[in-house]
């Protein structure tokens, strides 16, 4: 007997939460307080765990590379559980996946390869993944392994679409305007230019505040 390739990859999907959820938990930093409140079912979250939430995220720099409102922001903290993934070699997801969650990195680092590219990137605390393929209803391009022991805060694909996708569609959008007025991109079409809105991320710096220094990896 052999189940079919959709749901044997979900099966072993939950064999490797099993294994993470039992794992090295106690190593994380932000094991605790935070985890507990994490645990607890969104809907009983109260505000004070809301903002202890909220917080810490904005500790790791998340709200700077996903640009949504205040009140989104408090949204996205009722909304998310903790997924953990204690051993390196385990997996977010997989190319080809169904892009069914959106995911932010709270400790540990997740390594980015596909088939025809290669190693893509490594993404860190603060860093997140999995919302093209829910913008654009795609399935996974990619495969999500994890280099350090992570903890992944989670949001369903349901809660996204309701929540932050319409946001996401608005800052891409904004983010053809741009290109279309800087000469760099004189003579791009507008498909051209709807692909590079999907890659890049806006980063806001402050007065004085360092862009690059001489000398670092680009």
């Amino acid at each position: 007997f052999q189940l079919p390739p959709g749901p044997r990859r979900e099966l072993e999907k939950q064999v490797e939460r099993k294994m993470g959820l039992s794992g090295t938990a106690n190593n994380f930093k932000r094991t605790g307080h935070l985890t507990s409140i994490l645990s607890i079912d969104p809907w009983e979250r109260t505000h004070d765990q809301v903002t202890e939430v909220h917080a810490e995220l904005s500790k790791i720099h998340t709200f700077e590379k996903i640009h949504i409102p205040p009140d989104a922001e408090i949204d996205l903290c009722k909304l998310v559980t903790l997924e953990v993934l204690s051993k390196s070699g385990m997996t977010a997801f997989r190319e080809g996946d169904q892009s069914d969650k959106f995911f932010i990195i709270l400790e540990g680092s997740i390594r980015l390869e596909s088939r025809d590219r290669g190693y893509i990137g490594t993404l860190f605390e603060g860093d997140v993944l999995g919302e093209l393929g829910l913008l654009h209803h795609h399935t996974r391009s990619a495969t999500a392994w994890v280099e350090d022991p992570a903890q992944l805060l989670v949001l369903k694909k349901r809660d996204y679409d309701n929540k932050i996708k319409p946001l996401h569609v608005l800052s891409e959008l904004s983010r053809v305007r741009e290109f279309k007025v800087l000469s760099a991109f004189s003579g791009w079409t507008d498909e051209k230019l709807n692909a590079l809105s999907i890659v890049t991320r806006d980063r806001r710096f402050a007065i004085g505040e360092t862009v690059c220094k001489e000398g670092e990896d680009t």
